[in-house]
């Protein structure tokens, strides 16, 4: 598998991943079932606040990580409840669905299959008190055996049959080459709003003998793995490369960036804070009402999808 990012032109899509499943024991990603989509990631208690999953050093990463490398993931997330608590979790592979597979943990895992979270500190000099948990995968009591799809279960130590965080991440391997362009689609009523992806896969050595059935492709919008395209199919096969190309072919829509705002100083106003209070205990920011863009042209402006960075300063 590969991940491919690209940021140029107009109406193109600012990151796209790419997914591949082979079915010869080389495993993979994809997207899950629409309609259990929401229920994979979840925190369950309201207790459990600013949970964060990313790649260690780099706070705004995409969870995944490389097999067989240095990389590990970060894991981070607040206790804000009067009695913290024992903290544990458990790993569990999926297949390109996202659901479980059919592998014993002994195949996928080198350790013990729940494992306590034994990095964590308390806050000091805060408004609120609360317990810093943290968690680094691989770590000294586990480490992945193959790539593939992979979810994280954090719960009580005392209560394991209560889930109160869940979240996916991917380990991948660079086994094919990927080569894939983003453009604006050429006609058709999805030219002015549509993003198109042009893309071609050589398996290289890799042994396929029906490319149709062997390899399952999914390709997904800025890491979201909603409204994914499931199971695409080569339009041309040429030797050991398999082209996705075709003029109606792998089309998403543009959708909207992130409205902006600045929050990391609580002394002053900035960029999107109308006003910044405190009340009842905390602080309340209240936001500059934006402008519709309904009806304007294109424009591109960089934002972080979304992600936020937690600091103490």
């Amino acid at each position: 598998m590969l991940h491919k990012k690209n940021n140029k032109g107009a109406a193109f899509i600012s990151l796209v991943l790419i997914l591949c499943y082979f079915t010869n024991n080389i495993y993979g990603a994809g997207n899950v079932q629409d309609k259990i989509e929401n229920k994979i990631e979840f925190v369950s208690t309201s207790d459990i606040k600013s949970v964060k999953f990313h790649k260690l050093g780099w706070e705004l990463s995409e969870v995944v990580m490389e097999h067989n490398t240095n990389e590990k993931l970060v894991i981070s997330f607040d206790d804000v409840s009067e009695s913290p608590k024992s903290y544990s979790y458990t790993i569990e592979h999926c297949d390109s669905e996202w659901i479980p597979s059919s592998l014993f943990y002994n195949d996928y895992i080198d350790g013990f299959e729940i494992n306590e979270i034994r990095d964590y500190s308390y806050s000091s000099g805060t408004i609120f008190d609360y317990m810093h948990c943290r968690l680094e995968i691989p770590n000294d009591d586990i480490k992945l055996k193959i790539s593939g799809n992979y979810i994280i279960k954090i719960f009580n130590t005392y209560e394991p049959e209560k889930i109160l965080i869940q979240r996916k991440f991917i380990v991948y391997e660079t086994l094919v080459k990927i080569d894939a362009n983003i453009r604006q689609p050429s006609a058709g009523i999805d030219r002015q709003s549509g993003q198109q992806v042009d893309l071609k896969i050589n398996t290289g050595n890799i042994r396929v003998n029906d490319p149709f059935s062997d390899i399952k492709t999914v390709v997904c919008q800025n890491y979201l793995f909603q409204g994914c395209k499931k199971n695409v199919k080569p339009t041309y096969v040429r030797g050991n490369e398999l082209d996705y190309s075709h003029p109606n072919a792998l089309i998403f829509d543009g959708g909207n960036e992130f409205r902006i705002f600045d929050l990391k100083n609580i002394r002053y106003v900035s960029q999107g804070i109308k006003s910044i209070d405190f009340h009842s205990g905390v602080f309340h920011a209240q936001l500059t009402p934006d402008k519709s863009r309904r009806r304007q042209g294109y424009t591109s402006q960089s934002d972080l999808d979304g992600k936020f960075v937690v600091s103490l300063e």
